[in-house]
């Protein structure tokens, strides 16, 4: 047997995140109802819960807070881009945001609304500053490059961002997404 852990699940619904094999999963609740908006004709917005599950390396937990930020496009025919927004709360290891807003702008008018988001994560220090962008191993054997990411999101969707892998050694970290019922 690979895992034997024990763990009292509270009423509500959950995901478990088996991160160690020698340590009991995470709970990250998933905050029932889920956000809805209702509109006349057309959204502008997804969401997404960001869960932070960064392994410097083997069975070294991050002790970096991280900020999840995301950025789309404001004006489809010039391609002019937002401002980088926090999508949240900065998040320790274990922890999740909550369902966070994003702004999709939709490329097609007649249609269910899916855009490009672009992700990125900054670093925060103990005191609260901004340290600057992650960085972590590249695809290179001993590149150092600042972690970005880019997502298709539909509008009224809801998705979980979940961050997980080691930094610096194999299986490098990524971002596993999951669309939520």
């Amino acid at each position: 047997m690979a895992y034997n852990q024990d763990i009292d699940l509270p009423a509500g619904r959950y995901i478990l995140v088996v991160h160690d094999f020698n340590k009991p999963p995470v709970l990250v609740n998933y905050e029932i109802p889920f956000p809805t908006t209702v509109t006349e004709n057309t959204g502008t917005t997804a969401w997404i819960k960001f869960s932070n599950f960064l392994y410097e390396s083997e069975g070294i937990p991050t002790n970096l807070k991280l900020q999840y930020q995301f950025q789309y496009t404001v004006d489809n025919a010039t391609g002019q881009k937002s401002e980088w927004l926090n999508l949240g709360k900065p998040v320790s290891f274990g922890e999740s945001t909550g369902w966070e807003p994003v702004v999709v702008n939709k490329t097609v008018e007649n249609s269910a609304g899916t855009a490009r988001i672009d992700y990125r994560i900054r670093l925060i220090g103990p005191d609260g500053s901004d340290q600057g962008n992650l960085t972590l191993a590249g695809s290179t054997a001993g590149s150092v490059v600042e972690y970005s990411d880019w997502w298709n999101a539909q509008i009224g969707r809801i998705y979980h961002h979940c961050f997980a892998g080691y930094r610096f050694s194999t299986p490098t970290v990524s971002v596993k997404q999951f669309g939520v019922q």
